[in-house]
């Protein structure tokens, strides 16, 4: 079957299984997402393959290439900026608000807080955006600028944005960020506690300094 032979070309091997990613085998079949985990769906029905879906993301499928595929892609990235921080600003208002009720020694009153909070939240005439973290974020940590440069120095071949940087730096893994392979790194995960906004402004400096020495 073409998908199946599509999986055993695109597919890595990892303990007798293939990995692939839904996009790359979409794209290379032709189809779209939905259809491609369909027929996957289909072949595990009858028992021909089994299957586990891993690392969610939105995936956005072009079915036009635009004049301007630039301002397309700033177009994707602003609105998937704006989902980010509204997914953070609603983590926020959700500790906030468990935050103080801890506070609170009966459980009327603790109840009562968290009715509040989360009525304020929904009642707000503008979305929490992650701006205003919780205290309990720091906005700075020492050696942070020496800990970007140090893994942009080991990393110039893979970590290519300022996002996969905060990534690490935030024990964060993502398909372009493999645990496996830096989780034994001493940077993976030590700036967790800084805002995540936070260090990716200060490796978007260093990267975009970087990048201007090495082209001088």
């Amino acid at each position: 079957m073409p998908l199946v032979q599509k999986v055993l070309e695109l597919g890595k091997q990892r303990m007798g299984r293939y990995v692939v990613g839904i996009p790359q085998l979409a794209s290379a079949l032709g189809i779209s997402f939905t259809a491609t985990q369909e027929g996957l769906q289909e072949l595990a029905a009858t028992g021909e393959v089994s299957f586990t879906l891993h690392d969610h993301a939105v995936c956005y499928q072009v079915l036009h290439v635009p004049a301007d595929p630039a301002a397309l892609a700033g177009a994707l990235a602003a609105r998937l900026g704006g989902a980010e921080r509204c997914q953070v600003g609603k983590l926020d208002a959700l500790y906030s608000a468990v935050a103080a009720a801890v506070l609170c020694k009966e459980p009327a009153e603790q109840e009562a807080v968290i009715r509040t909070d989360v009525a304020a939240y929904f009642e707000a005439a503008v979305d929490a955006d992650g701006s205003h973290p919780p205290a309990l974020v720091k906005q700075t940590s020492n050696y942070l600028t020496t800990d970007i440069r140090a893994l942009l120095r080991q990393g110039r071949d893979t970590l290519t944005t300022s996002r996969s940087v905060a990534r690490v730096l935030h024990g964060l893994q993502s398909s372009h960020v493999s645990a496996d392979v830096w989780r034994k790194n001493p940077a993976w995960g030590r700036h967790a506690a800084v805002d995540f906004q936070t260090v990716l402004r200060v490796a978007a400096a260093e990267l975009a300094a970087a990048t201007e020495k090495a082209d001088t």
